[in-house]
């Protein structure tokens, strides 16, 4: 059954995504973990909305940050709204995909959601080290702005991941800041 689970997501059987999501919610079970990979092969809204819901019910399986992953550029949307609307722990983990999965397209609510730890100064510092993190590994010179504001923040947790992610960027806008 598990094989028959993976060459449905391999042929990107979008009329199996239902039956799939129903079986991707089966936590601990061989075939749910085969599900979500399949999930993330499809990539179709619902099968990528499947898997961002997951991320709210600790713990998350690899495989559905592995699923996600392997979505690529269709995952990145719905990344970013969870970010926004996700819990703290799902919100860190959005973060962390989206770094993972390298569009810049993320880069304005990496930052926003780096802004948001910075300006509450206790709130969401699990999401904004993860951002910092996906910052540093887009290296998209966009969020310099952001990170020289993290530099400054009086988190030290915060105020190193920025330091990193301008040492990632290498943009003389980021040597200027590290000065």
């Amino acid at each position: 059954r598990a094989a028959a689970v993976d060459a449905l997501g391999a042929l990107r059987a979008t009329a199996a995504t239902p039956w799939l999501v129903a079986l991707a919610r089966r936590r601990g079970d061989d075939l749910g973990r085969h599900a979500a990979l399949a999930l993330g092969e499809i990539a179709t809204p619902a099968a990528i909305e499947a898997l961002v819901s997951a991320l709210r019910m600790p713990p998350v399986p690899d495989e559905v940050r592995l699923g996600l992953r392997g979505a690529g550029a269709a995952a990145v949307a719905a990344l970013v709204a969870e970010i926004d609307r996700g819990t703290l722990p799902s919100a860190a983990l959005a973060a962390a995909l989206l770094g993972e999965i390298g569009d810049r397209r993320a880069t304005s609510a990496l930052c926003a959601a780096i802004d948001r730890a910075v300006d509450r100064a206790t709130a969401g510092v699990s999401t904004a080290s993860a951002a910092l993190q996906a910052l540093a590994r887009l290296a998209d010179p966009a969020g310099i702005p952001t990170l020289a504001r993290a530099a400054e923040s009086r988190q030290v947790e915060i105020r190193r991941g920025a330091f990193g992610a301008l040492l990632s960027i290498a943009d003389r806008r980021s040597v200027v800041v590290l000065d």
